[in-house]
């Protein structure tokens, strides 16, 4: 019946990179696994013979400053303030971007063909199922081989968590009634159940929590608990997937299934896969994310902390009823929260997966299987944006981008060109996310401009003119900072109104929370999820997420939600990577990104001042991509302190309610938590108070930070006796034709 029905659904349709030649050998890679603030440009770049690629003209340049700075002295404030300007132009700048999809959604063969790596992660057609609980990394590698490091949790922490899965095991196991119609309690069961097996084998079963910690038998085990991290490193992407698979897959590949062949992954916090000779994931980490946390605390505090960390997300689902199924959904739904106002996120990329599988192809024209394929394309899309716009808080419309992908057409070619499976669109996008000609531009043109200042610098003497430019500017930066000052105080106050007007509803809406929470039928083992919910701190996560403190903060959250997005929009944090161009408000009402000190008008009035002014403009760039970047940090964490608050006030509550035993602890258990929120409705002014708190410890932050940074470039650029600075000329000219180079190709 299903391939009928898609018989009919379908009928009715009628980049460059190699060792710099320049670096001459003075620049090391840094070793394997540390922020790295070499060039991306030296990992193996080739360059055009006659031409210099921005690879090249970016290690030379990095090679002039590495020159300068060694001839600065160390005892001259002047030159220890130079030595750190020439230091902040190399960042080493990396987005996120966070892969989500059920197992069988195509997922890992995405990541696959947008890297053009066929055989890098194991998909779940190899193999019987794909595990979910395992975060990975995808990123470049500094050499030419394929690595893998294997990160494993902490004895203690798998201790902790093998204690609660062996408890709910067993649990279930000595209840002598059940009720049949609680399918999500089976899907728990079954989930603990293949977690401990996979590990284990059958002995779990046979064996008490004691001996499954200290059997020789199980010695693997600990050691890789003890070592905490394993190494591979392979010359083929198919040798390392297969070293892989006992660490991040569910079950083994048909041809190497074994009786007794263990699966490491339920021990596993994260995997991290390098890959050589990547242009496109020179500045970007694919991460293969599970759909939710997880009910390790350990992964999943990596896992919250990763999702809000990433700029980009891909959601990824079957493109067959892309738009009505609803796992994809949930997953949106269940992480918006920590992707947007408690995230970073920018870009969400609704991704319909093997968008070439028609189901109805077999005995067609090749030509009419394309006009199938592409009419089920398009009208998949236009089914997901509507979608979209009914579901789309709290993000905005441009926020959003659907595509209908085929990996297996991108590789085969069979029905579609590589065009039509928009992989190529993707492959765009991370081109765009590594932005190497920005990076070159930025570098090349703050390079030029401190060694003018330098070289200016010492040939001529501070005067007059310099003292009055320096208090005219002082007193600019003293207005500016005023006005940033009256703008966060504004949001303060908005703030506070929508959170007030929060905690009225909070307590209102007490008990209508507490009786969707608590009252509710043992039936099918109720009593286990509750027992669940307050051992994990008010957190229930095995399949499905049931969250108490989420709940009883939702009206602060709900409250805040909306003004939230437009104060701290997520849209805007880098002017130096703009991973969505189409948004262009920024945060605090756009009073940051507005902050000048009227350099340019001031050239026109002082053009022998001109270099020093410069300098100037370029310090206010960087000290705005700075307080973006604490902003984006900060605004996390201002937003996440609601629910934070909410968690310390009631983990008093869950640790006694988890002391519950015998036939009356489920009465027992919702009558602490019911009393426990009936006499603590304080904490809800305490979370509004705590937010508030972190919103005026950023107010102070801003403009300490701006104004001690101005201040300080104001004063070194126009005032300091310059007579020790050396003699640059000679890198100047060099740093000159390279930006003449560069200015050339972009006309």
């Amino acid at each position: 019946m299903e391939e009928q029905n898609t018989s009919q659904e379908m009928d009715s349709l009628a980049t460059q990179v190699v060792p710099s030649t320049s670096n001459k050998g003075k620049r090391k890679s840094n070793p394997q696994g540390k922020s790295s603030k070499q060039p991306a440009a030296k990992q193996q770049r080739v360059s055009t013979p006659g031409k210099n690629s921005e690879a090249t003209i970016l290690a030379d340049i990095k090679d002039i400053m590495e020159e300068v700075t060694a001839r600065l002295q160390d005892q001259n404030e002047l030159s220890a303030f130079l030595k750190k300007k020439i230091t902040e132009l190399d960042k080493d700048k990396r987005v996120q971007i966070g892969v989500f999809g059920e197992t069988g959604a195509g997922k890992s063969s995405l990541i696959n063909a947008s890297i053009n790596e066929e055989k890098l992660l194991p998909s779940s057609d190899e193999c019987t199922s794909a595990c979910t609980s395992v975060i990975i990394k995808v990123e470049a590698s500094v050499d030419d081989k394929y690595q893998a490091l294997i990160e494993f949790l902490k004895t203690e922490e798998w201790n902790e968590e093998l204690w609660y899965l062996l408890q709910s095991a067993r649990d279930k196991n000595n209840e002598e009634t059940a009720d049949d119609d609680d399918d999500d309690d089976d899907n728990d069961d079954d989930y603990i159940e293949n977690k401990l097996s996979a590990l284990y084998g059958e002995e779990w079963k046979k064996n008490v929590f004691k001996d499954l910690k200290e059997k020789k038998c199980f010695s693997d085990i600990h050691e890789l608990l003890k070592s905490g991290t394993k190494t591979f490193t392979c010359k083929t992407a198919m040798d390392l997937s297969g070293k892989l698979t006992p660490y991040t897959m569910n079950s083994p590949l048909p041809s190497q299934s074994k009786k007794g062949k263990r699966y490491y992954w339920p021990i596993v916090k994260c995997v991290t896969v390098k890959v050589p000779n990547k242009d496109l994931l020179q500045h970007v980490t694919l991460v293969d994310l599970p759909g939710s946390g997880d009910c390790n605390k350990s992964r999943d505090e990596m896992w919250k902390r990763i999702v809000g960390d990433c700029c980009v997300v891909w959601i990824v689902t079957e493109i067959k009823r892309a738009a009505s199924k609803e796992t994809a959904w949930k997953i949106l739904s269940r992480v918006s929260r920590f992707i947007g106002n408690g995230g970073e996120c920018q870009r969400i990329c609704f991704i319909c997966s093997k968008s070439d599988e028609t189901g109805i192809s077999h005995g067609r024209l090749p030509g009419e299987v394309h006009k199938l394929i592409v009419n089920r394309n398009t009208q998949a899309k236009e089914q997901v944006k509507q979608k979209i716009k009914n579901k789309k808080k709290p993000f905005s419309d441009n926020c959003f981008e659907v595509f209908t992908v085929s990996s297996r057409e991108f590789l085969q070619k069979e029905h579609l060109d590589p065009e039509e499976t928009e992989i190529p669109k993707l492959q765009k996008l991370l081109k765009e996310l590594n932005n190497l000609h920005s990076e070159t531009k930025n570098y090349v043109s703050g390079a030029f401009t401190i060694l003018s200042l330098i070289q200016d610098a010492k040939h001529k003497k501070a005067g007059d003119k310099n003292e009055n430019v320096c208090a005219e500017l002082k007193n600019t930066l003293g207005c500016k900072c005023e006005q940033i000052k009256k703008e966060i105080e504004e949001v303060y106050k908005t703030f506070e109104k929508c959170l007030s007007k929060g905690v009225e509803n909070s307590k209102k809406e007490d008990e209508n929370k507490l009786k969707k929470l608590l009252d509710k039928e043992d039936g099918r083992g109720f009593h286990r999820t509750l027992k669940s919910v307050v051992v994990g701190g008010g957190v229930h996560k095995t399949r499905k997420e049931i969250n108490f403190n989420v709940e009883l903060a939702s009206c602060l959250t709900n409250s805040i939600d909306e003004i939230f997005s437009k104060i701290f929009p997520c849209a805007s944090w880098s002017d130096t990577i703009r991973i969505n161009p189409a948004v262009t408000y920024k945060p605090f009402n756009g009073s940051i990104s507005a902050f000048s000190l009227g350099t340019d008008l001031l050239t026109t009035k002082y053009k022998d001042l001109k270099l020093q002014l410069d300098f100037l403009k370029m310090e206010e760039e960087k000290i705005k991509e700075k307080l973006n970047e604490t902003i984006r940090i900060e605004k996390k964490m201002i937003y996440n302190s609601l629910l934070e608050t909410i968690e310390t006030k009631m983990k008093e509550c869950y640790e006694e309610a988890a002391k519950c035993g015998g036939d009356g602890k489920l009465h027992n258990m919702k009558t602490i938590i019911k009393s426990h929120v009936r006499s603590n409705k304080e904490m809800y002014e305490e979370a509004k108070n705590a937010m508030l708190e972190k919103v005026d410890a950023l107010k102070s932050t801003i403009l300490e930070d701006l104004e001690k940074a101005m201040t300080e470039s104001i004063e070194f650029s126009l005032r300091t006796d310059n007579n020790s600075l050396p003699d640059v000329s000679e890198g100047l000219e060099r740093v000159t034709k390279h930006r003449d180079e560069l200015l050339s190709s972009q006309h």
